[in-house]
C-alpha cells in the first residue's frame, strides 16, 4: 500500500500483503458464479484474513458492492462510490438482500442472506455451524504455509528476524506464521504457547 495507508485504515494493520499460491487458487473457487456460500477455514493465525484483503483488492478493483464484517468490529460497506461504516449489521439490510453484493465476514457466525456469502473462520464449530447447514455451502481449507512461503515471507516483511530463529521456530510451531513471525519475539505469547502444549 501508499505510504500512509493501511488495510482498512487500521494502522495496527501491516501495509504489504505477500500473496500466497493458495490464494489464487482460492480466489477461483470463490469467484466461481456456480457458488453463492463459502466457507474457508485453517489453523489460526495461517492468513484467512489477509487472504480477505486480498479478495477486497479485487473486488473493489470490479466496483462491486461489499458489506465487510469482521468480529468485534463494526461492520463497513463499499461501493463505488463511498464507504460507511455502522454499528449494526441490519443497517446494511437492503445491501445484503441483492445477490449481487458481496458479504465477506471474518471469524463470527454470518447471517443468512440473498448475498454472495465468503466467511473465514478456524475450526471453531460456533463460527460456523448455521452457516454449514446453509444451502449450497461450499467449504474450503486452507493450508499452513511452507518453509520456502514463510522464508520468503521473512525476507520481505520480516528482515529483522535472523532465519535460524524462525527455523527453530518453525521446527517447534509448523508453519503459522502468526506464531513464528508476527510473534517471534513476543516472549510471553511464546510461553503461552508453550503452556498451551504441555
Amino acid at each position: 500500500l501508499p505510504e500512509g495507508a493501511y488495510f482498512l485504515g487500521d494502522k495496527d494493520q501491516v501495509t504489504i500483503l505477500y500473496i500466497r499460491k493458495c490464494y489464487i487458487h482460492l480466489a477461483d473457487i470463490v469467484f466461481n458464479e456456480k457458488i453463492h456460500r463459502c466457507r474457508i477455514t485453517g489453523n489460526p493465525g495461517i492468513g484467512k484474513t489477509f487472504f480477505g484483503f486480498y479478495l477486497l483488492y479485487f473486488l473493489s478493483r470490479q466496483n462491486k458492492t461489499i458489506v465487510y464484517h469482521k468480529a468485534r468490529q463494526c461492520p463497513i460497506l463499499f461501493n463505488k462510490q463511498h464507504i460507511f461504516c455502522s454499528n449494526d449489521i441490519f443497517d446494511f439490510k437492503e445491501y445484503l438482500d441483492k445477490a449481487d453484493v458481496w458479504y465477506i465476514v471474518d471469524g463470527q457466525q454470518p447471517f443468512e442472506v440473498r448475498a454472495k456469502t465468503i466467511l473465514f473462520c478456524s475450526p471453531q464449530k460456533r463460527h460456523y455451524k448455521e452457516f454449514d447447514k446453509m444451502v449450497e455451502t461450499t467449504i474450503r481449507f486452507m493450508p499452513v504455509w511452507s518453509w520456502n512461503e514463510i522464508n520468503e515471507c521473512r525476507i520481505g516483511m520480516f528482515n529483522h528476524l535472523e532465519v535460524a530463529k524462525v527455523e527453530d521456530l518453525y521446527s517447534h510451531w509448523g508453519g503459522v506464521p502468526r506464531f513464528i513471525l508476527e510473534k517471534a519475539l513476543d516472549s510471553s505469547e511464546q510461553s503461552h504457547l508453550e503452556d498451551a502444549i504441555s
